[in-house]
């Protein structure tokens, strides 16, 4: 099986404001330029793999299935932007229950390693914390970034804008038709 490029981005502070222990997704508000990058890269080729760890779930702040749920109406607003598939992949572990999956441990996405699906030369990691890049390091990936929003270092300076790509500081909001049944 030939390896695939991966655009692999970590989910709160890359693609969603990080609210901590977030769950609930009427209050989702994403971050547009994680969107036009997504679609940007999706339409070259790359697959799309978003990583996240919620040690919500884990502290009892929500569930697996609220967290199934907000993940599920993201991806039906991802897929209406013609980004698919994407694939998420999580950790339900909180920093004290010693996981292989946490970040910066790899774990949550070894099996793609083990089967060589990824292309470590090719593929980009986007994070915003340190786990991120350790996270991607530990991978083996060349192709490393760590956001910070409030220096203003976001995804449209670090990848110097898009063609043809909408204004950047407004957010589509998501509408009730990408809410999951749940």
């Amino acid at each position: 099986m030939p390896s695939d490029s991966w655009l692999i981005l970590d989910r709160d502070g890359v693609i969603n404001y990080d609210e901590g222990y977030f769950y609930d997704v009427r209050k989702l508000k994403l971050y547009l330029d994680s969107i036009v990058l997504m679609k940007y890269f999706s339409a070259r080729g790359f697959k799309v793999l978003i990583v996240t760890n919620q040690s919500g779930i884990a502290k009892g702040k929500y569930t697996h299935n609220d967290l199934n749920c907000l993940m599920s109406s993201l991806l039906m607003y991802l897929e209406s932007f013609g980004i698919a598939p994407v694939l998420f992949r999580y950790c339900p572990h909180s920093a004290l229950d010693g996981c292989d999956c946490r970040k910066p441990k790899i774990g949550m996405v070894e099996d793609l390693l083990d089967t060589g699906r990824i292309n470590k030369q090719t593929s980009i990691m986007i994070g915003d914390k340190l786990s991120d890049v350790y996270f991607g390091s530990n991978m083996g990936l060349k192709k490393l970034y760590l956001l910070n929003r409030n220096a203003q270092l976001n995804l449209e300076t670090i990848f110097g804008g898009f063609p043809g790509s909408p204004v950047w500081n407004t957010v589509p909001s998501l509408s009730l038709k990408y809410f999951s049944d749940c």
